[in-house]
């Protein structure tokens, strides 16, 4: 009985959004490859592999103002993805802030994530569902002289 009264309060209950303004209806134009951010030499390096050999490469390291740092690229199959993230966290370890650029086979891979007053706000540019590794893929993190050239 406790069950059925707990989904009909939130079935009945009004919808909540997660993202306080909707989400352009025109596509907006992503970052270009170029323009993202190069990851430094000892940046920690996660290479995407599958049976079939490498497909990509994933970088992090933190910037001098203690933010951490992701840089993604990966090309499987004609699936081409160029993105760079910039995360901050709270003292707790949870996200407090998160910018993403650049492109995916969808389109502008643009996202924000704040939190203010303990009230995660978000926009994203695009709406989508994407796996975030291919089927038979996987990354594993690796020393400069173990990494495939």
């Amino acid at each position: 009985m406790r069950l059925v009264l707990i989904a009909a309060l939130l079935a009945s209950a009004a919808p909540v959004f997660a993202h306080e303004t909707a989400a352009p209806a025109a596509q907006s134009k992503p970052v270009p490859k170029e323009d993202l951010l190069k990851p430094p030499a000892d940046a920690v390096r996660y290479v995407v592999v599958s049976e079939a050999g490498q497909h990509g490469n994933q970088w992090r390291w933190q910037l001098p103002d203690g933010r951490t740092a992701y840089r993604w690229s990966q090309e499987l199959r004609g699936w081409i993805t160029e993105m760079d993230q910039v995360t901050t966290f709270a003292p707790g370890g949870t996200i407090e802030a998160l910018t993403v650029r650049g492109v995916t086979t969808s389109g502008d891979a643009a996202e924000e994530y704040r939190v203010a007053m303990a009230v995660p706000r978000g926009k994203r540019r695009m709406m989508r569902v994407k796996p975030l590794l291919a089927a038979g893929t996987s990354r594993r993190a690796v020393s400069a002289s173990q990494a495939p050239r």
